[in-house]
């Protein structure tokens, strides 16, 4: 190739003369658009005898279609048997007197489609690699796609993959991209954090007024949005580097006991909160393993219990009239559940085997 195109996939290489092959290429690799999916190869290799020799496999349709043009008129009859040859499968194997080949014809003429239960609909190239995963937020009556990329940009898309804006955050988001009803119109706005500042977007990529929220010492994790009425009463709170948790208002005011929370420690997980018996309950786990549950007003709801272990994630809750609980489990497989007054047992989760 002069001037190929090439992407590692595991421990393979892939060359291409183009970056529109390769996206191709890759493309169908993540879809399973691949011949280890394909049936009709699957169930001609099936045929053949155990080998580990080179493989050939050739659509001959494609051959007769891609090459017909460039034949003269006596090729013709050549262009219209490959036609109606289908697939054609051909395996290599070493012996002693040399090369052996076997082959294998696909039946019923031309091949299918190679098909797959996913398919790409749409592909789009942006300025940089993606950092996290895509969100669907609905904004404005539609569902729109957004994204972040190594270059701290966000990218606002339709759902056929055109463009709708982009912007510039000054850093890496830690949140989710979270949606907020700011004006109760229904329309819906975009809430997110980085380490060093709070947005509030609309469905145009504008902030609204009062935003970007420059925070006075770095976050540690993610924003937590909550609607603690049901009716806007929107409220949302993270942690900071000096082990304090904060709590906000929509318009980036303090709330009264979160302004902010002391001696919490430090936050590496999203807050959790839910609702029981209509009591708040706001759940907090720190580096050091420290569960904590407070009220709405930032006072206890009972005292801290002390987990020990590594985590790899945060708490997590189940809301039941019979069997509301809070559970944070370890690394290790140790379990606390902690019900809504602070009780508490632990289980020792056994490892998996593997199987189903």
């Amino acid at each position: 190739f002069q001037q190929p195109f090439f992407a590692r996939v595991g421990p393979l290489v892939v060359f291409t003369r183009s970056r529109t092959a390769l996206e191709d290429w890759i493309s169908h690799y993540l879809t399973g658009q691949t011949m280890g999916n394909f049936t009709p190869f699957l169930e001609m290799q099936a045929e053949l005898p155990p080998s580990d020799g080179p493989l050939c496999w050739v659509n001959s349709s494609w051959l007769s279609s891609r090459y017909r043009a460039g034949w003269t008129a006596s090729k013709a009859p050549l262009a219209d048997w490959l036609a109606q040859q289908g697939v054609m499968l051909w395996q290599a194997e070493i012996g002693k007197d040399g090369w052996h080949w076997h082959g294998r014809r696909g039946r019923g003429g031309k091949a299918a489609p190679m098909g797959s239960s996913v398919s790409t609909a749409w592909r789009v190239s942006l300025d940089a690699p993606v950092v996290a995963p895509p969100q669907i937020v609905r904004l404005d009556g539609r569902d729109l796609c957004f994204l972040q990329d190594a270059a701290n940009q966000i990218y606002c898309l339709e759902l056929d993959g055109r463009l709708r804006w982009k912007r510039t955050l000054d850093s890496r988001m830690l949140s989710d991209f979270e949606r907020i009803d700011y004006y109760g119109d229904g329309d819906g706005q975009l809430l997110i954090n980085t380490r060093e500042q709070v947005y509030l977007l609309d469905a145009q990529g504008n902030p609204l007024a009062g935003y970007p929220l420059v925070l006075q010492l770095p976050a540690t994790n993610g924003l937590t949005l909550t609607d603690f009425n049901g009716r806007g009463d929107y409220a949302y709170f993270l942690g900071s580097e000096n082990g304090r948790c904060y709590g906000f208002d929509k318009t980036g005011r303090p709330l009264p006991g979160w302004g902010p929370k002391e001696g919490v420690g430090q936050l590496p997980y999203p807050l959790r909160h839910f609702q029981y018996e209509q009591k708040d309950f706001l759940v907090l786990l720190n580096d050091v393993g420290f569960l904590q549950v407070y009220q709405r007003n930032g006072e206890e709801r009972f005292p801290p219990l002390l987990i020990e272990g590594a985590f790899q994630d945060g708490p997590d809750y189940q809301v039941h009239p019979q069997s509301t609980r809070i559970v944070v489990a370890d690394q290790d497989g140790k379990v606390l559940v902690v019900n809504h007054l602070g009780e508490s047992f632990a289980l020792q989760l056994q490892p998996g085997g593997g199987g189903p």
